[in-house]
């Protein structure tokens, strides 16, 4: 069974991550970052640590794009 809850949480966060990228093509920052958010959870959970490093950083990149389009600055990061 924790096999099969693994499998859902990297599942669930690989396709969060795909989603994010969708948002960010369409220059849509506010839901690929709450994707992202979602993808970090999800790969924190699995105990994928360096893959929810990667969405945490691709978090912060998607962060920046989004203040400089508003023209704020924030030091926000995925939830832990």
């Amino acid at each position: 069974m924790p096999d099969q809850v693994n499998e859902f949480f990297i599942k669930r966060a690989q396709l969060s991550e795909n989603i994010a990228g969708t948002h960010i093509k369409d220059k849509d920052y506010e839901n690929a970052m709450k994707n992202l958010n979602q993808a970090y959870g999800f790969y924190t959970k699995a105990g994928l640590v360096e893959d929810a490093q990667r969405i945490k950083q691709k978090y912060a990149e998607i962060k920046k794009l989004k203040d400089a389009k508003e023209g704020t600055e924030s030091t926000e990061s995925p939830e832990e």
